[in-house]
């Protein structure tokens, strides 16, 4: 409860408890509106109170006035209609007692809400009518209310430099005045609005912060909200989700505390749309449902049928593909009420898509052309290429391949007046798939080729309309029709090979950028930044960020509208748009490839993070050690293609399918997984678990290694899997005599760019040991794990529990040559960025390791298994490992399994024991893992440990 609450609620409650009277009347419509400022739901109750009293008066100003405060309270709970009714019985009130001024103010008050009901003509009537009288009784506060209430009118017309010319006016007036603090909070609060929508980010940021000072000096909680409600909104779009998330969680909270039903609402729509957009879909799906209850209540349709689609969205993500298009259908019904063609459009189009992945291809092709036609109807140009492309698609499934030929000509034919790169790409593609269909391979390519390069060339991330629904947002189909079909029967020369590993880097790469260059990762702090690249990236990419999101907004959202001290806050666009924010957006863009050419010769890391670039072979190559060979997958329209690259030669070939591979990975899981059922089932059935597990570990080797094994030869191999290849032990496959670690010292590497810069990265100073251990129920030998690595490394400097927190990690482990994190992990299948380590007091998510600054040879991770029975597909732990290597560390050692305790610390001795001797780290791993294996045989206990990174000290 906000502080002086109480002491406001014994004043109203002792004001009702008196006779009637004009001044009991009076008394209760003022601290009604003083406690709008605290608590709506003891607001309300206090302008009932008054309305109980004014109605036992036979005195119309005594009613006006009631009325009025009830009003206020109503519009600032978001029952707007009810307002604008409570407003004209005031207004009736005052104008039959004769009190033409208190009419004129009521008038200016129902201004918002008229605005926000679109009742523009009646809106315009009362603002003239009462600033006829205000001006005639010459006061100038109450024209400075009635003048911020027009500009409110102003930007929801999208005059919003004119509208910022009347709020700054006005508020000249109230801080001059320095009587109406309500006033001067929503000038403030609705000047920063529009200072957004302008595009001056700082200034609007900074008056925000304004507006918070001086809601807390004079006790406004509500409008605090409302301002700290518009700043996350901002860190939001610029592309800053974690401290946007922090802020939207605490204004639900804060909120529900002083009975805001509306801005609650609108803080939880907005968190379920940060979820979907980072593919965290149950939470998405959990707070959209919230919000479209609230809004059902508040009987807001428009934001009903936005949480509606939000909750189509997630059943999409999650393949409830029948749910989903009814809840399409569903709030394409509620926009349609509303008269929002916009809204209609994209519904008609995200339906069509799902009926398409759903197999009814006919159904979405009406669907495509009805959004096709809405588009049309809109002028909206972006938004029509993609429905003629999305109509192309659905002919292909259809066979139509004449009539889809038509529809991407028409894309084209939109396309050449528009400088869309995102769409560009798109549109070559679909004009691949319609040459394949037509079986001419050569121009396929040739479309295919150009979709890649245009899209290597992009330096932004996902627009929103492609944020969620796979028909645009996978990047990756594009890469794998170029892959599969130049791949199709078989690489001819090793130039044709050399040419497909490029773009199988180039697709690596891009999936990493397009997860984290978006986000703006926190700048390293240890690092230099002599000449501000990297702040300038940063600011870059938050503009950038926002001009995406208003570009995306400004066909979509309802014109927006400040509200004086209100609910409903402007989301508009700057005139002109969006032809000027697309102008300003590729401004930003070539700064931002300017800034990324420079920050290679300087951090190749972060250049190559933001700007996607992957490594060339020449480059690999010169990385790889004399006596290795890299042995990389890709997995392409159901093929799992193998590359065996070494110094002199490179080979490509179709292996197996994915199919089969998940299948087969599937019974190892299985197998393993038998494992945990204890000792004594171990010690039982010994021979034939060990035998059942090396039939599943034979059948993976047949699959994946045997078609290449006659190329391998070296003493090392290098393996970079892909997709859910990610989580096959391949140092423990089983050619029928023997594991492929007793052939080969085996490493891996999330793509072979990311093992050149390891292998090449200058060694920065590092020294002794750091030890971070948070035992917990899952692993309950975590400590004794910790004592042993301790004894191992002579220096080592142990942190347990509560201790071992990120903090320290950050100031202790940027110096430290060698880091072991024995702690839980938490994996997520629907968006692996966001898997975490838990350290003491908070957990350490992937996203967070990018802004981390190491200097390790040799990072462990123990303890933090993916737990293979629930794994799917995906990059879970490669991302912990990538985002490690990212940080600064050379290798890191993880676990494919949450191993077993005993041999864990059996394994960690061995490997520390071997690491100094060996003339390579892989090459100390693989002692360790032959030593636990003579005590326990089978591979879970010797093979879920496994080394990435460089191999070499």
């Amino acid at each position: 409860m906000h502080p002086g609450s109480d002491s406001k609620r014994s004043v109203a409650s002792q004001l009702a408890a008196a006779p009637p009277s004009p001044s009991l009347v009076r008394a209760l419509a003022q601290q009604a509106l003083r406690l709008a400022r605290v608590d709506l739901r003891e607001a309300e109750g206090t302008a009932d109170a008054a309305c109980v009293a004014a109605a036992a008066l036979d005195d119309p100003t005594s009613s006006g006035l009631a009325q009025r405060s009830l009003g206020h309270v109503r519009y600032l709970s978001g029952r707007l209609q009810e307002a604008v009714e409570l407003y004209e019985r005031a207004i009736d009130a005052f104008c039959g007692g004769g009190d033409e001024l208190e009419a004129a103010k009521t008038r200016s008050s129902a201004l918002q809400a008229l605005i926000l009901l679109g009742r523009y003509g009646d809106a315009e009537r009362f603002a003239s009518e009462a600033r006829e009288v205000l001006l005639r009784h010459g006061d100038a506060l109450p024209i400075a209310r009635l003048d911020c209430n027009v500009a409110n009118m102003l930007h929801r017309l999208d005059r919003h430099r004119e509208a910022l010319e009347v709020y700054e006016r006005s508020l000249r007036v109230f801080r001059e005045n320095g009587v109406d603090p309500e006033a001067t909070a929503a000038a403030l609060l609705n000047s920063a609005v529009c200072l957004i929508i302008l595009g001056d980010l700082a200034l609007a940021l900074s008056r925000f912060e304004e507006v918070s000072v001086h809601c807390r000096a004079h006790d406004m909680p509500l409008p605090a909200l409302q301002a700290e409600y518009n700043v996350a909104y901002l860190h939001y779009h610029r592309g800053e989700y974690a401290r946007a998330i922090e802020l939207y969680r605490d204004g639900v909270v804060r909120s529900r505390e002083q009975g805001d039903p509306y801005h609650e609402a609108l803080c939880t729509l907005d968190l379920a749309e940060i979820y979907l957009e980072v593919n965290l879909t149950d939470e998405g799906a959990l707070l959209a449902e919230r919000a479209r209850a609230a809004f059902s209540t508040l009987g807001l349709r428009y934001e009903t049928s936005k949480a509606s689609t939000f909750m189509a969205i997630a059943a999409s993500q999650r393949g409830e593909l029948d749910r989903a298009a009814a809840l399409f259908e569903e709030a394409r019904r509620g926009f349609d009420d509303e008269g929002n063609h916009a809204w209609t459009g994209m519904v008609d189009f995200y339906r069509a898509i799902v009926l398409l992945e759903m197999g009814r291809p006919e159904e979405a092709r009406r669907q495509a052309a009805r959004a096709r036609d809405g588009f049309v109807e809109g002028g909206q140009a972006p938004r029509i290429v993609l429905a003629e492309l999305l109509l192309a698609r659905a002919e292909l499934h259809l066979g139509a391949v004449g009539r889809a030929r038509d529809g991407v000509e028409a894309a084209r034919a939109r396309l050449e007046d528009l400088d869309l790169p995102h769409l560009a790409y798109q549109t070559l593609f679909v004009e691949g798939l319609v040459a394949e269909a037509a079986g001419d391979r050569h121009e396929a390519l040739e479309r295919y080729r150009g979709a890649c390069e245009v899209l290597g060339g992009l330096r932004s991330h996902l627009h929103s309309e492609e944020l969620k629904i796979a028909f645009v947002k996978n990047k990756q189909e594009v890469y794998e029709s170029l892959i599969w079909l130049s791949l199709e029967g078989g690489a001819r020369t090793e130039e044709e090979a050399e040419a497909v590993f490029a773009w199988v880097e180039s697709a690596k790469s891009r999936a990493l950028t397009d997860l984290i260059a978006p986000r703006v990762p926190a700048p390293r702090p240890s690092r230099p930044d002599p000449d501000g690249l990297e702040g300038e990236m940063r600011r870059l990419r938050e503009e950038l960020n926002w001009c995406y999101s208003q570009l995306d907004r400004a066909e979509l959202e309802p014109r927006g509208a400040p509200a004086a001290a209100g609910p409903l806050l402007g989301r508009g666009v700057a005139p002109g748009a969006p032809a000027q924010l697309r102008r300003r957006a590729k401004e930003l863009e070539d700064r931002l490839t300017r800034i990324m050419t420079n920050l290679r010769t300087r951090d190749l890391d972060l250049a190559s993070l933001q700007a996607g670039d992957s490594v060339s072979l020449e480059a690999m190559r010169a990385a790889l050690p004399a006596d290795a060979v890299l042995l990389e997958y890709y997995e392409a329209r159901g093929t799992v293609f193998g590359f065996v690259v070494g110094h002199d030669r490179i080979l490509v070939m179709p292996v197996t399918t994915s199919d089969r591979v998940r299948r087969l990975l599937g019974f190892l899981q299985f197998q393993l997984s038998k494992l945990e059922l204890g000792e004594e089932y171990e010690r039982t059935f010994a021979a034939p678990l060990l035998a059942a597990t090396r039939g599943h570990l034979r059948e993976l080797y047949d699959e994946l290694v045997a078609p290449l094994r006659s190329s391998l030869r070296a003493r090392s191999l290098v393996v970079v899997p892909h997709g859910s290849l990610h989580h096959v032990p391949f140092h423990a496959l089983w050619d029928g005599e023997a594991y492929l670690v007793d052939h080969f010292s085996l490493s891996y590497a999330p793509s072979a760019g990311t093992f050149e810069r390891c292998s090449t990265r200058p060694r920065a100073p590092s020294t002794g040991a750091l030890v971070l251990a948070v035992p917990d129920p899952w692993n309950p030998g975590i400590a004794a794990e910790a004592s042993a690595v301790a004894a191992a490394v002579p220096g080592a400097v142990v942190l347990l529990g509560e201790d071992a927190t990120a903090a320290a990690l950050r100031a202790q482990g940027a110096s430290a040559r060698i880091l072991h994190i024995a702690a839980h992990g938490f994996f997520r299948r629907d968006n692996p960025m966001f898997s975490a380590i838990q350290l003491g007091g908070s957990r350490l998510t992937v996203f967070d390791l990018y802004s981390l600054d190491l200097a390790a040879e040799v990072v462990v991770l123990s303890g933090c298994g993916t737990g293979l029975a629930v794994v799917e597909r995906g990059d879970e732990l490669i991302g912990l490992v990538r985002g490690l290597l990212y940080a600064g560390a050379q290798t890191v050692v993880a676990t494919l399994w949450d191993a077993q305790d005993e041999s864990t610390a059996r394994f960690m001795e061995a490997f520390y024991r071997h690491l100094p001797r060996s003339s390579d780290r892989a090459g100390a791993l693989r002692q360790a893992m032959i030593e636990v294996r003579e005590a326990r045989p089978h591979p879970f206990y010797w093979a879920p440990f496994f080394l990435a990174g460089r191999v070499s000290p």
